[in-house]
């Protein structure tokens, strides 16, 4: 490609030869009503046909570009001006106090040499470069002005949580638990409740959805996790929530210590929304949805398995299990 701009530009430099070129791409038909169109392609092209000659050696007769810019024809008049007139343009440009301001840079000399700096082969293969630290945000109130979220995920199966409790769960384009997208209630589809069996008094892992202040309440997201200590009732609580590296299963691990000086019974009851669905499709017709999620007990694995029928032959099945496991007794 040859830009008849590019030539004039070249004037600044060596006018003579800029001009010879100037003239031989006029005889090259550049030269339009316009001014000089914007190239000319000498790109060799082979004829694809049988028998066909091979390409001639050198620049062939070349194809014309026939477009005008404005800022090309500009830069070709300026150039030509600065050689005529004595680099008058040039004068003009440095007349403005913005530029006389930075003059002193172009006294500055390029340096020849470079420095470059090769690394020895050791260094280069055994030293892994530092892992950066990941902060650690920890949250000791749930009534922030806007809900704080910590997305675990292994790229199929992702889990949200806030620091107050809410969050749903999504997996690989369906929502496993019910999501609705508001900060003013911060709603959630998933949570924990305990129940003290002599006094009747019901709380929760976390800060939602049960009403009333926790005695004691710490909020803890890392990357491989997210952390909910709570103390009501000298009981406390720690809820863990991580999403597993290599299959589609979201774990909630609850500990439960008694503080007091005495017998305490406490029941724990997990609770979930289920959906199996798009996002989109629960939140246009929740109630309708929920008529097509079936779920069963299986006593033998103490879980809830969860099933939802396919609207369509095409539909592919969706399946979720729910299940429980403790250390102790039953």
């Amino acid at each position: 490609m040859v830009a008849p701009y590019a030539a004039a530009l070249a004037a600044l430099v060596d006018p003579e030869a800029a001009v010879g070129n100037l003239r031989r791409l006029t005889a090259e038909g550049l030269e339009g009503l316009h001014g000089y169109f914007d190239a000319v392609d000498f790109t060799r092209r082979r004829i694809e046909e049988p028998g066909a000659p091979a390409p001639e050696k050198g620049p062939g007769p070349g194809v014309v570009v026939r477009t005008s810019f404005a800022h090309h024809q500009g830069m070709t008049l300026v150039a030509l001006a600065n050689v005529l007139k004595g680099n008058r343009m040039v004068e003009r440009f440095h007349a403005d106090p913005r530029v006389r301001a930075t003059e002193l840079l172009l006294q500055e000399k390029a340096p020849r040499h470079a420095p470059f700096a090769r690394p020895r082969p050791d260094e280069a293969t055994t030293r892994a470069p530092p892992v950066p630290a990941v902060a650690v945000r920890r949250f000791r109130s749930a009534h922030t002005p806007y809900p704080h979220a910590q997305f675990l995920s292994n790229g199929h199966y992702t889990s949200v949580v806030t620091n107050a409790g809410g969050g749903a769960s999504f997996c690989r384009g369906r929502a496993v638990t019910r999501s609705r997208l508001d900060a003013t209630c911060d709603p959630g589809s998933q949570f924990v409740y305990l129940r003290d069996v002599r006094s009747g008094r019901v709380w929760s892992a976390t800060q939602h959805p049960t009403p009333g202040e926790a005695e004691d309440y710490l909020v803890t997201f890392a990357v491989e996790r997210a952390t909910f200590h709570r103390r009501e009732d000298e009981i406390g609580t720690q809820l863990d929530v991580a999403v597993s590296p290599e299959d589609d299963v979201e774990v909630r691990r609850l500990v439960v210590t008694n503080h007091s000086d005495r017998v305490r019974e406490v029941e724990v009851t997990s609770y979930a929304e289920i959906v199996l669905a798009p996002a989109a499709d629960d939140l246009a017709h929740p109630a309708f949805g929920k008529l097509f999620v079936e779920s069963e007990y299986v006593a033998e694995s103490a879980a809830i398995l969860c099933h939802r029928r396919p609207r369509a032959p095409d539909d592919a099945p969706a399946w979720g299990i729910h299940v429980i496991s403790q250390e102790g007794r039953t």
